[in-house]
């Protein structure tokens, strides 16, 4: 099927963007789950690859800079301003072992999640900011990152302007194309509308949150890219014969929102993302 598009900044954005926080993580999908899954989301017209700096310690990124990052039809987008503790790069060189052990026992699992729950520190400051996009673009081999974002900015910090300032130099060098944000609630949310540099805006856009759709229709007015997650909040707490219908009715909420462009759809499963690419077909018809 041919998934609905919004130009933007000189892209064709899909409806559907797919969000890639556990490819590559040590309790996410394999290397080869992973790299079947970006195919497959390429193949189907995807043009809206969601990433960030600490997921998966850079092996997200590397993955897709190598996989779809050569395609200039693709908007690649990855956040900075997380760090990830120092244990956590140290199981980097054995990654695929904990991965397995975590697969075969369920205290290991627990671990894991647990481990994965904990927020990890956010850093703002210039000089950590500077240092992560160098690794940004060495991650992915391209020179100019199609969309960073700060990843989980406060509205202090948006309007503090100093992170701000190293996004909009990075831009002015030519080694970021689109600058946005990505935020966690409703006042960070707010804070974006004032500032012009700020093109895209990744927010948690739950069901039933008017202030969010509000604050969204605002955003659309001022020509920033409204980039909706968690649309199908709380599926998981759903007996598994209602998670369906309420994937369904609430993907079609949000890909028929003329206030969002894109909608990212986290999953580590190729049959998943199949699903929701029924969904869609379905509703178009």
């Amino acid at each position: 099927m041919m998934l609905p598009t919004k130009n933007f900044a000189g892209f064709k954005l899909t409806a559907i963007g797919l969000g890639c926080a556990r490819l590559g993580s040590f309790s996410g999908a394999t290397p080869s789950e992973a790299e079947t899954l970006i195919l497959r989301a390429r193949d189907a017209g995807v043009t809206f690859f969601d990433t960030a700096s600490s997921y998966g310690q850079g092996d997200s990124e590397r993955m897709l800079g190598r996989l779809v990052g050569g395609d200039d039809k693709i908007c690649l987008v990855t956040k900075v301003g997380k760090q990830v503790p120092v244990k956590a790069r140290l199981l980097q060189p054995v990654k695929g072992i904990v991965r397995n052990l975590t697969r075969n026992s369920a205290k290991m699992r627990s671990t894991v999640r647990q481990s994965r729950g904990a927020a990890l520190p956010v850093n703002f400051d210039p000089a950590f900011l500077t240092s992560e996009l160098a690794k940004c673009h060495r991650r992915t081999g391209l020179a100019t990152l199609p969309m960073v974002m700060l990843h989980s900015v406060d509205a202090a910090s948006v309007k503090a302007g100093a992170a701000m300032e190293v996004l909009e130099h990075a831009q002015t060098r030519g080694d970021i194309r689109v600058i946005g944000v990505s935020v966690d609630d409703l006042e960070a949310a707010e804070s974006t509308l004032a500032d012009s540099r700020i093109q895209a805006v990744q927010v948690p856009y739950l069901p039933g949150d008017a202030a969010m759709a509000d604050w969204a229709v605002r955003a659309n007015q001022a020509g920033k890219l409204v980039v909706a997650r968690e649309v199908f909040d709380g599926v998981a707490a759903l007996p598994a014969g209602d998670r369906s219908g309420h994937i369904e009715k609430n993907l079609l909420r949000s890909t028929s929102d003329a206030a969002v462009g894109v909608i990212l759809i986290g999953t580590t499963k190729t049959a998943h993302f199949d699903e929701i690419l029924g969904m869609l077909s379905v509703s178009a018809a």
